[in-house]
């Protein structure tokens, strides 16, 4: 059914969700604890709309799928809208929500990375870098996180570039890049963007066959 449409929701907790979103539509499930009863929403949507849409099926109910509908929010708001400073609002209420929840160490790890990411799109270099610092620490204690700690180390060698710390951004990048290609395959579009920022530095540094080679990847 449409994702607005008015229904009552199935009886029963949720047990599974699944979001595929795009910035302009989505498409979520929903099962509820008696598998006999599930529905998919679908249409056309804003960014957050299916954020505040698996807000209202979680309740009060389920506060962990409330957490990962904040976590969405906050991602969408600094890295799709560029709205630091709503993303940082709701931050401090994904926060509050993850604390109670014991803070598991992947919900702080993407609470750490979009708080950075977030200052880093308002151009406060010194405001986001211990956060990133911090989402890389944390995200390397999580098995199977390589996207995240991936996202994560290229968010921090924006702010290396943009001081010119050149040197560091490549020796970061090279370590990147080679876990990027490991675990998601030369061709994934996360090592593609390493490539690419590679490609920036060594420009930077005056390596222009080497640049020239990067590009090839992007």
């Amino acid at each position: 059914s449409p994702i607005n449409a008015p229904r009552s929701e199935p009886p029963g907790e949720l047990s599974e969700h699944r979001v595929l979103a795009s910035p302009t539509s989505a498409l979520i499930y929903v099962q509820t604890e008696n598998r006999a009863r599930s529905y998919v929403e679908y249409g056309a949507a804003e960014p957050l709309t299916h954020y505040h849409r698996i807000e209202t099926l979680a309740g009060a109910n389920d506060r962990m799928l409330e957490a990962k509908a904040l976590l969405g929010k906050v991602s969408v708001l600094a890295v799709q809208l560029q709205r630091p400073a709503e993303a940082l609002e709701v931050a401090r209420q994904a926060e509050a929500m993850i604390q109670s929840l014991g803070n598991p160490p992947r919900f702080a790890a993407q609470l750490e990375l979009y708080r950075g990411t977030a200052h880093l799109r308002a151009m406060r270099t010194e405001q986001a870098e211990p956060h990133l610092v911090r989402a890389v620490e944390l995200v390397q204690e999580i098995p199977n996180q390589t996207h995240l700690r991936v996202i994560a180390i290229a968010n921090l060698l924006a702010i290396f570039h943009a001081r010119g710390q050149n040197e560091q951004a490549r020796k970061e990048l090279d370590a990147a890049i080679a876990l990027a290609e490991e675990h998601m395959g030369p061709r994934h579009p996360v090592a593609g963007s390493l490539y690419c920022n590679r490609a920036a530095v060594r420009l930077e540094l005056e390596e222009y066959e080497q640049a020239r080679a990067d590009i090839e990847h992007c």
